[in-house]
Order: C-alpha cells, then structure tokens, then sequence
C-alpha cells in the first residue's frame, strides 16, 4: 500500500509584527507509489521558546505519483522568537489511498490512513540529515 514519507525541510519566520509572529515549517513528502496521493487534515503542534501552538488544517498538496512536493506548515509565534530558536514540530497528516471504497471509508470518517511525525529543529536553519517516517 501506498504511504507517504515525510522529512524536515527546514522553518523560517515569514511575517513578523509586533503581536506576533508566523513560524512557516517545510516539510519534504515524498510518494513512492504509481498512485498520486492526495494529502489532506494536518493536525500538529509547534514549540518555539515558550510557546506552543496547535493547528489543524487542510495540506493542500498531492504528491505526485514517485515524486516530492513541498508541505509548508504555518504556526503563529511570539514577536520575539529569532533566527536559531529551537523548535518542535510534532502531529499527523491524514492521505487519500487511491480507489473508489478508499474514498468512501474516508469520507466517511470510518478509514483516516495518515503519517505522523516528529522534528527538531532550529528556526532558520536546515536539518543536517532529514530523516523519513513511516505511516501509523
């Protein structure tokens, strides 16, 4: 079966104001299949400092059948988290497995396949090595 594998890209600070702050982490997904696979509710959380934020939201991305895309995840932020704070980002991401029943289970809510993870890192910084997770 299909499942997607997910790697740390890198987060940096997209917008700042003096109330806040948006954290953009990106994460690498990568298909392995000969099926697309559609990526769709991310839930997660974020620790930056002394602040942890939680999201649920829609991925917004395919991954392409044997291909990578980019899964870009935003999180509100104090004003005053810099450039190599570390951070956590931990949650899931719920797939669409290709077929017709597979569809149905999920819209369903009785079949929600998804990818968890779990990265460090430091906000404006790459990872050295990404590493992959498996599905759960």
């Amino acid at each position: 079966m299909a499942t997607p594998e997910l790697s740390l890209r890198g987060a940096d600070v997209v917008s700042r104001s003096p109330d806040g702050s948006v954290l953009e982490v990106t994460l690498v997904g990568r298909n392995d299949s000969d099926d697309p696979l559609p990526l769709r509710i991310t839930h997660y959380s974020v620790s930056a400092g002394r602040s942890t934020t939680r999201v649920e939201r829609s991925a917004q991305v395919t991954l392409s059948a044997r291909g990578e895309r980019l899964v870009r995840l935003p999180a509100a932020i104090p004003a005053d988290i810099a450039d190599g704070t570390p951070f956590t980002i931990r949650g899931s991401v719920e797939f669409l497995r290709p077929g017709i029943i597979q569809g149905v289970l999920y819209d369903w809510g009785v079949w929600r396949p998804g990818v968890s993870f779990t990265f460090n890192g430091t906000v404006g910084a790459a990872p050295p090595d990404p590493s992959p997770r498996a599905a759960r």
